[in-house]
């Protein structure tokens, strides 16, 4: 993956310094914070710099780059009543990184248009990162909350546009290397590694590894997506072929104290179908995905296990009440077919775990220069809620503060939000952004 990266990262550099018609070049510096309520702790205390570049080659020709990185002083063992025993895996991931979020070329012709690098690809877009995630990539290691440009996960590959008319487009995706989500490199406080301990009851030493996804041809993803206009609906369609980005979970004793939990990735097929319509201040959707085998394993701790199937529909209304206000929903039903669980009796029986999730957001703009927003999730049969209100505020036109809450709650040990649980907090975060432009 790294010698993708930087053969890509070194083509874009190369067009990029070609003479050009247009130029940018944006950086912001962003400091965020976020406070453990029930921990009583400072979790993230990051300062981090974005950067990025986007260059005209011509009309049809451009090149952009982006990157980020950070240094979060919550998990320095030099930050006193910060640092609360964090393994050295842990800080080693998350204290400090460096990474490139995007670098291709883009170019849009009369007959077809191309798109060769690094890119953030989501086709399933979706009202937040987390429901994409049967298909889309997505950094959990913060539970996978956030904003999409900071959430999902950059991919090497190709997509090539075909558009047959004006109404109807063919898309096809090629990624050599497939990216899965990045999950945590131990118990950082955001869930996934404390409910598979929670899931094992202490009682015996859990040993997680990962089993890697072969390189080669046979390792490549694929999908084609067909977009187009209907007399009463935009339609897409897609199919593709790769790997899990979730883990499927698979327990090997190792002794009598310690068993070996191994995460590993299996090839899985995904189809999809989505309808949307606009009239006047309503914008309505449905959608359906399917993956009819082994499908990805949700993120709880009390169904891992060899995954045989899974679906969600659901549907989406967006209403701008007026310019100040906007309401976002999206409700969908979730369902993942698996064998049973991993350390208990009835590992290896067939089972299906069942959601009904809901989705909102609402935004207000009414008064000058701030944003109120509260957005959050509720969820069913086995009842959870997450919540997050928060405003932002513009003190300058380079410049906004945010200040928020995130309140979590699972009244189930197998709800949909379990893996969160126990991460309620209250955040902060200033960011300052410039831009500086060139034209020739």
């Amino acid at each position: 993956m790294k010698s993708f990266t930087i053969l890509t990262l070194a083509a874009a550099g190369v067009f990029a310094a070609a003479p050009a018609r247009a130029s940018s070049l944006d950086l912001q510096v962003r400091e965020d914070s976020r406070y453990f309520v029930a921990a009583k702790r400072w979790r993230q205390l990051r300062l981090g710099v974005d950067a990025g570049q986007t260059t005209e080659l011509s009309t049809r020709l451009k090149t952009v780059i982006k990157g980020r990185t950070w240094y979060d002083a919550a998990l320095s063992r030099d930050l006193k009543g910060a640092y609360s025993g964090y393994s050295a895996a842990v800080r080693k991931d998350e204290m400090f990184d460096a990474e490139a979020r995007e670098a291709y070329v883009d170019y849009a012709g009369d007959h077809f248009t191309l798109r060769a690098g690094l890119q953030q690809i989501d086709w399933v877009d979706s009202l937040a990162p987390q429901n994409s995630d049967l298909l889309t990539p997505i950094d959990l290691r913060a539970g996978g909350y956030g904003d999409s440009s900071d959430v999902i996960l950059p991919q090497t590959g190709v997509l090539a546009g075909l558009p047959f008319n004006d109404s109807w487009q063919l898309q096809a995706l090629g990624v050599p290397r497939p990216v899965t989500d990045r999950l945590p490199q131990g118990e950082n406080g955001y869930g996934y590694y404390e409910r598979v301990q929670e899931e094992n009851n202490g009682r015996r030493q859990l040993d997680v590894t990962s089993k890697p996804i072969p390189e080669g041809a046979r390792a490549m993803e694929g999908g084609l997506r067909l977009l187009g206009r209907l007399p009463f609906a935009d339609v897409t369609l897609l199919a593709h072929h790769g790997y899990q980005k979730r883990p499927s979970f698979r327990a090997v004793p190792l002794s009598a104290q310690r068993v070996e939990l191994r995460q590993e990735y299996g090839q899985v097929a995904t189809y999809g179908l989505f309808l949307t319509r606009a009239s006047g201040s309503y914008t309505g959707r449905v959608f359906a995905l399917a993956q009819p085998h082994a499908a990805p394993a949700q993120l709880k701790a009390a169904t891992p296990g060899g995954y045989d199937s899974a679906g969600r529909a659901g549907a989406g209304l967006d209403y701008v009440v007026s310019e100040d206000l906007k309401i976002y929903t999206e409700a969908f039903y979730a369902r993942v077919d698996h064998r049973g669980q991993l350390l208990h009796a009835d590992a290896g029986e067939k089972a299906r775990d069942e959601s009904y999730v809901v989705t909102y957001r609402a935004e207000n703009e009414t008064f000058a220069k701030t944003k109120l927003f509260l957005e959050g999730i509720a969820t069913g049969p086995e009842r959870s809620y997450l919540w997050s209100p928060g405003v932002k505020w513009s003190y300058s036109p380079q410049g906004t503060a945010t200040l928020g809450a995130r309140f979590v709650k699972s009244l189930s040990d197998r709800s949909y939000l379990d893996v969160v649980r126990g991460t309620s907090h209250v955040y902060a975060s200033l960011s300052y952004f410039v831009r500086a432009e060139e034209a020739q």
